[in-house]
């Protein structure tokens, strides 16, 4: 994923409204790019560092479209809600990739159980798997592949320096 920044920014040639827009660069560069097509300087509202710049910004614009005025200008007075927007999308944009993640790994598991069904499971290949369901959020990603680790573990224990 790429980062980017959000930016919010207001101009006083358009009162009431600010421009949501999203930046590889640095915001300042942005800003200037910008005044230089306007009679006025735009003010940055707020900017924020992001993953997935472009899909922050396409969920923000989808969140605010009811307040869409043209583009990326929205009559949208309190910032604050703009900020607590992009907090939840980037929490979601998290979130999905965890799951992605999950089902990578579930995806292995299913691999490692298939190949140990007829035997050829290695200890490596279950080693290598084992630790990339340590690394999930057990919390997001379903307990049971937890539990079919443990059975595996006590099917060949004593091929694993390994504790759950």
């Amino acid at each position: 994923m790429i980062e980017g920044y959000i930016y919010v920014a207001a101009n006083p040639v358009f009162p009431g409204f600010v421009k949501i827009g999203r930046t590889k660069n640095t915001v300042a560069k942005r800003m200037k790019q910008l005044d230089t097509s306007a009679p006025k300087k735009y003010k940055v509202m707020h900017s924020e560092l992001v993953i997935n710049a472009s899909q922050v910004e396409c969920r923000l614009h989808q969140a605010f479209s009811h307040l869409r005025q043209e583009g990326e200008w929205f009559k949208i007075k309190d910032i604050d809600k703009i900020k607590k927007q992009i907090a939840l999308i980037q929490d979601e944009i998290r979130y999905d990739d965890e799951v992605k993640s999950g089902k990578t790994i579930i995806e292995k598991y299913q691999n490692a159980c298939d190949k140990a069904s007829v035997g050829g499971l290695s200890g490596s290949e279950l080693n290598e798997f084992i630790q990339q369901v340590e690394k999930l959020d057990a919390n997001k990603i379903d307990g049971a592949i937890q539990k079919h680790v443990e059975w595996l573990l006590d099917w060949h224990p004593e091929e694993f320096e390994y504790e759950i």
